[in-house]
């Protein structure tokens, strides 16, 4: 993924395009960001939810699943992986005793897959659409293809983009949130702002290996937790018109010390309240990194 400065483009897009009414939220402001994280272009991005756990000698070919699917289908598939349940928890001693559980991943976990997943599973942007109920939103990562295969040309109802700034003295991050519905909508709607750190160095198990304990795995799309709490803020409410522009600003969200903000992303999607699918996702660099063409 390329990092580029996005100010002018944000303007020109919200400005040009649009020059629409906001609908009023509690706090409003704006922001600059690292690269170019508008879905204007009508694409649908979908969300990987990767249930995963240092102990879970079964769970690397799933992240791998996850990174040939990224490579396939480029921006339009975004991924977090959550270490959650047994083969996440410490207690499984040397060298799994890290936790990397998280609150918000457990009551996710604990929402969707019950106590009786088995793992790696994961959810396609929380969608029914491979098992046709919303009572079972979890899909084996050898379907997660042919759900996203199924998602992908959906026309996106919405347009999310991001701008984060990150304050360096004081380890934090202001984060802008601007939505934009491309069709008339009515609902209920959340936006969860998740946090996402890749590269993170870290023991993991891995059957078929030789070892099979791996001490130095390179952990991708690490799930730390929500900025605005495990189920999100709610946007929509109601009746919302093309062209409207939804925006949230969350400011001063302070980085835990021990991870690396260079390798930290924001994700935000847009959540049904009522069916609890992901109807569009965007993310962003918490850390500004200008890079030149290639």
């Amino acid at each position: 993924m390329k990092r580029i400065a996005n100010v002018l483009f944000a303007i020109i897009f919200a400005v040009a395009l649009f020059s629409c009414d906001k609908v009023d939220l509690p706090v409003s402001g704006t922001s600059d960001g690292p690269i170019i994280t508008d879905t204007g272009v009508n694409v649908r991005k979908i969300l990987i939810e990767e249930f995963t756990g240092l102990g879970c000698g079964f769970c690397p070919p799933a992240a791998e699943k996850a990174a040939q699917l990224q490579e396939l289908y480029g921006e339009q598939i975004i991924v977090i992986a959550l270490n959650t349940g047994f083969f996440a928890d410490p207690s499984q001693g040397n060298p799994y005793d890290e936790d990397w559980r998280t609150d918000d991943g457990n009551e996710i976990a604990g929402t969707f897959l019950g106590v009786s997943a088995t793992y790696p599973t994961g959810m396609i942007s929380r969608s029914s659409i491979i098992s046709g109920s919303t009572d079972n939103l979890q899909i084996r990562h050898s379907s997660w293809s042919t759900a996203i295969e199924r998602l992908k040309d959906i026309a996106p109802e919405i347009s999310i983009k991001i701008d984060a700034v990150y304050n360096a003295q004081s380890n934090s991050v202001d984060i802008s949130t601007m939505m934009i519905p491309l069709t008339n909508m009515e609902g209920e709607y959340n936006l969860a702002l998740s946090l996402v750190e890749n590269n993170v160095i870290g023991p993991q198990k891995y059957y078929g290996k030789d070892p099979e304990d791996i001490y130095d795995y390179v952990h991708k799309h690490v799930y730390r937790g929500n900025i605005n709490s495990t189920w999100g803020e709610k946007v929509i409410d109601g009746a919302v018109v093309a062209g409207d522009t939804i925006e949230v600003v969350n400011t001063n969200f302070v980085l835990n010390p021990d991870y690396n903000p260079n390798e930290c992303l924001i994700v935000a999607y847009l959540h049904d309240k009522k069916s609890d699918e992901i109807i569009q996702v965007e993310e962003v660099y918490v850390i500004e990194v200008e890079v030149e063409e290639q």
